[in-house]
């Protein structure tokens, strides 16, 4: 059984925490946030090797349309999104 891996797209405090969290939980945590805003790190390979991704910026826009552009990538790919704008949300 390969070791689990979770893609983490987060610089803030939230996003610490959350890693924090994981990682005490003995799963591996590869940071693929860009210093761009609104851009991602991660490559295919990236995806494919990882057992989730959580989209965590503190800019909802921003994390859907990862997570669309994430999905037309690895459809099958766990997605967790920060969202707080209820119409985003709904």
């Amino acid at each position: 059984m390969s070791a689990s891996v979770v893609l983490l797209v987060g610089k803030d405090r939230l996003a610490a925490a959350i890693k924090g969290e994981i990682l005490a939980r003995n799963i591996e945590v590869r940071d693929v946030a860009s210093p761009a805003r609104g851009e991602l790190a991660a490559t295919a390979d990236d995806l494919r090797a990882a057992d989730a991704m959580l989209l965590v910026e503190d800019d909802d826009a921003g994390n859907v349309d990862n997570a669309l552009s994430i999905r037309r990538i690895g459809p099958s790919l766990p997605l967790v999104v920060r969202l707080f704008d209820p119409a985003l949300a709904a």
